[in-house]
């Protein structure tokens, strides 16, 4: 399964690129920290899931689910947030993200919703 990792820290990239470059069955190869370079890599690399850093300055996080779903409705999101936000009501739920998790989750849990969404 190809995977996108977008976050706006080098060393969150790096490592979770690492993660699932560990695993038979994922591919992270395209990385980016931005949202110019998501949209540019996912159109690269076609992913079927893009895994999130939605702590982007303003809203940008917010923004690029967005262009996800308007441009490359078929890339499965997998959201992550310094904090945790809750199950419910939020604003990632209203976008429909299934897949939320907090930066410094366990790789298990990570590898895990990236595999659910990759399926769903």
């Amino acid at each position: 399964m190809r995977v996108l990792v977008v976050d706006r820290s080098a060393e969150f990239r790096d490592t979770l690129r690492d993660v699932l470059n560990a695993e038979d069955d994922l591919e992270a190869d395209a990385i980016a920290a931005d949202h110019e370079q998501a949209i540019a890599a996912a159109a690269r690399f076609t992913p079927e899931v893009a895994v999130l850093g939605v702590d982007m300055p303003g809203r940008e996080g917010v923004i690029l689910v967005g262009e996800f779903q308007r441009r490359l409705p078929a890339v499965r999101l997998v959201a992550f947030t310094a904090m945790d936000i809750g199950p419910d009501g939020t604003e990632l739920a209203r976008l429909g993200i299934g897949e939320h998790l907090v930066k410094g989750a366990a790789n298990v849990e990570i590898l895990a919703a990236v595999r659910r969404a990759g399926h769903a």
